[in-house]
């Protein structure tokens, strides 16, 4: 009994690594298939779309799923990947700027530039989920990720600490990003985001009740 449940254990593991492997192989076909600019937006939520379904116990990974996510989310991500893509550029160009002047002013422009940047970084870590999750439009998943950093900072730590840790792993072992750093970066990514929405929506329920 132990010795089958072994087994079985090593097999979900060989599975779960397997599924890391491919998704981030599917990550970077559609990144390419974009011309980059245009593809890693739909990649991104078709990984997390399918890590989505796959927490939800909804379906297991297949090649045909990511690739009906990416078709389904290339236009609405593409919206949100242009603008995260262009408010990055005008930040980064703006702080380099701003550092080159040793005037007071420059100095508080910079530190704005610097504020700005982690509200960006913040607003991109809930956004692609809620796109995934609850399929909204643009400006309500700009509203609605604006919301959920500033009314759950718990959980916009937990997501920083979960970017931070994958990142630092991903600088010392370089082959884990190449493999398996999107995948397992958006399986964290999803799986704490999901928990955030469901307990929103149980939270909404229960206004609605006592209402």
């Amino acid at each position: 009994m132990n010795s089958f449940s072994s087994m079985e254990k090593l097999y979900n593991l060989a599975d779960l690594i397997f599924t890391f492997f491919t998704l981030s192989f599917c990550w970077i076909v559609g990144t390419l298939l974009g011309g980059i600019v245009f593809g890693w937006a739909p990649s991104t939520s078709s990984v997390l779309a399918v890590l989505r379904d796959h927490i939800m116990s909804r379906e297991k990974f297949a090649f045909r799923s990511f690739f009906s996510n990416y078709k389904s989310y290339f236009v609405e991500s593409n919206k949100i990947g242009l603008i995260i893509s262009t408010l990055s550029v005008i930040i980064y160009i703006n702080r380099q700027n701003f550092i080159l002047h040793d005037e007071i002013i420059f100095n508080i422009l910079t530190g704005l530039s610097t504020f700005s940047a982690f509200i960006l970084a913040g607003l991109t870590l809930y956004i692609f989920p809620l796109l995934v999750h609850y399929e909204v439009k643009v400006k309500k998943a700009f509203i609605q990720s604006f919301a959920f950093m500033i009314f759950r900072p718990h959980y916009t730590i937990i997501l920083g600490l979960w970017t931070w840790i994958i990142f630092s792993i991903s600088f010392m072992i370089p082959g884990l990003a190449l493999f398996f750093g999107i995948s397992l970066f958006s399986y964290g990514w999803m799986a704490i985001t999901y928990q955030l929405f469901r307990r929103n929506e149980e939270y909404l329920k229960e206004q609605q009740k006592t209402a």
